[in-house]
């Protein structure tokens, strides 16, 4: 027999009920199946949640082994776009192109990708590490187009589909015979304002105040420290409203921040000497922001850009002007 529990933290709040209530479930699962031969259950909970129920609940430390993290990677959304582009040739009676022999499924996936899309697309700067006599250089870096894709749709294949969806009628409006950065730029800001209406819809229950959140960091630099990242809450946020972050008001700029950091909206940003960086989201690193004493390994703060663009007044008037004045034409 198998039970199947999908979204079971739909509705659920940090309070110290909830977490209980959450944390015995799991215990109970546990020893059911160890009792009941060929019981099998399943449940599925978001990475943050389960991050914050682990700190709350040492029993679930026994659980860990029983934990399997649902996580897209870079090549398997290579393999998705591939496979679409595939299916699309198919019916439209295209020839899908040859692959040379002994080609890697790598290669013959990347061939099929560059029928719809550039090969590479410029992304931030790479930076080379300085000399004794010569300053840091920043030059554009060049990255797969899947990956780029990758980190816009926060690695959620439905959000990704979106993005591809809006680049390919952009690319089309422009006669364009591939997906380039242009087409993404032109609907980046329309893209993240979605994304932003979907964030919202997903933790209101949790902040009822969470799109004035959002929204309070539009014109905010996308890369902060701690004490500016503190600083932008309190003076845009803290001042003007008291939030109430899972049935607790705070005007706390650290409890704020966490939040943000807890829905992703935010993400830490350690970077070495050498210009590269890691990001770290919440389930990896959730003691971030809890201590008022601690700098968190003095990491930065990065607005996803996912969302980034949707903050960002010019970026947002380009895609503004692309969609109304398609309807406008067709009036």
């Amino acid at each position: 027999m198998w039970i199947i529990i999908d979204d079971l933290d739909a509705t659920y709040q940090s309070t110290a009920s909830e977490s209980l209530s959450l944390a015995t479930f799991f215990s109970a699962c546990r020893y059911l199946v160890q009792d009941l031969k060929g019981l099998n259950i399943r449940a599925t909970i978001r990475a943050d949640v389960w991050a914050l129920l682990r700190r709350y609940d040492e029993a679930l430390d026994k659980a860990s082994q029983d934990v399997s993290e649902i996580l897209w990677r870079e090549s398997e959304f290579l393999a998705l776009l591939a496979l679409r582009i595939r299916a699309g040739l198919r019916q439209l009676g295209i020839p899908i192109p040859n692959a040379p022999p002994h080609a890697w499924p790598e290669d013959v996936m990347e061939r099929l990708l560059e029928r719809v899309f550039v090969p590479k697309m410029q992304w931030g700067d790479s930076r080379r590490k300085p000399s004794d006599m010569q300053p840091t250089l920043s030059a554009p870096r060049m990255r797969d187009t899947y990956r780029i894709i990758y980190t816009l749709s926060y690695q959620r294949p439905r959000w990704a589909i979106q993005l591809c969806k809006l680049a390919q009628d952009a690319a089309l409006r422009h006669n364009s015979d591939r997906i380039t950065k242009e087409s993404i730029d032109e609907v980046w800001g329309e893209y993240g304002a979605k994304r932003i209406e979907d964030l919202v819809s997903e933790h209101k229950h949790q902040c009822p105040q969470v799109n004035e959140l959002l929204n309070a960091f539009r014109g905010a630099s996308r890369l902060t420290t701690r004490a500016e990242l503190f600083a932008w809450v309190n003076n845009r946020v803290s001042q003007h409203l008291e939030v109430r972050i899972e049935g607790e008001p705070t005007r706390s700029p650290r409890e704020i921040a966490r939040f943000l950091y807890r829905l992703g909206f935010i993400v830490a940003r350690s970077e070495n000497p050498d210009g590269e960086y890691e990001h770290y989201p919440f389930d990896q690193m959730s003691d971030f922001l809890m201590a008022r004493t601690d700098d968190d390994f003095s990491v930065k703060w990065e607005i996803h850009p996912c969302y980034r663009q949707a903050l960002d007044i010019q970026k947002l008037n380009q895609s503004h002007r692309e969609k109304f004045g398609r309807l406008r034409r067709r009036q």
